[in-house]
């Protein structure tokens, strides 16, 4: 299995992580509000790097 993802704004694992942070955000907004609790901020980081490969040629040995 190949890694095949170049942190694009479209790559599709940036996106899986935009949605799990929103529904997270919102089952904290949800506890908070039940318990009476300030709701607490959530973040998301996606640690990403140029994913393409670029072949220049082969030395010669």
């Amino acid at each position: 299995m190949d890694w095949k993802h170049s942190a694009a704004p479209q790559d599709t694992d940036i996106e899986k992580v935009k949605n799990l942070a929103l529904r997270l955000a919102a089952a904290e907004a949800h506890l908070a509000a039940e318990s009476n609790l300030a709701k607490r901020k959530v973040v998301a980081v996606f640690i990403a790097w140029r994913g393409g490969v670029y072949r220049v040629g082969t030395i010669a040995g």
